[in-house]
C-alpha cells in the first residue's frame, strides 16, 4: 500500500513540476513528497483512529496472565503457529539471574 501511495506521489510530483523531462535532486523529490503527503493526511482528518489503545506490552503481559500456568499455555502457542503455518517451534527456557541495577524502574525488578 505505501508503495502504491509512493509510486502516485512520484508520478504526481514529475507530471507538476518537471514536465519536460528533468531530473530533479534526490533532496528535492523528498522535500515534495513530505509535503504531498501532509497534503493526503490533512483530508483524512474527519476519521479517528480505532484499535489497540495499549501499549503491546502491556497486552502481552495481560494475555499471559490470564493463561494458566501450565501445559495449556503451550499447547496454545503451538495451535498458533500452526494456525500460522509454521513448520517449526521452539521453546527456550532461560534460567539465567540478570541485575537489575540498570532496570528503568525498580518495580521491574519483580519480572
Amino acid at each position: 500500500m505505501a508503495d502504491d501511495q509512493n509510486d502516485m506521489l512520484l508520478q504526481r510530483m514529475q507530471a507538476e513540476y518537471y514536465p519536460n523531462g528533468e531530473q530533479p535532486s534526490r533532496e528535492h523529490l523528498l522535500k515534495m513528497m513530505q509535503q504531498l503527503q501532509g497534503e493526503m493526511h490533512s483530508h483524512s482528518e474527519w476519521c479517528e483512529a480505532a484499535g489497540q489503545c495499549e501499549p503491546l506490552t502491556t497486552r502481552l503481559k495481560n494475555l499471559l496472565k490470564d493463561y494458566p500456568a501450565d501445559v495449556g499455555l503451550f499447547k496454545e502457542m503451538v495451535q498458533n503457529a500452526d494456525d500460522a503455518g509454521a513448520t517449526r517451534v521452539h521453546f527456550i527456557w532461560d534460567t539465567r539471574k540478570h541485575g537489575v541495577a540498570s532496570l528503568l524502574s525498580p518495580k521491574m525488578a519483580v519480572w
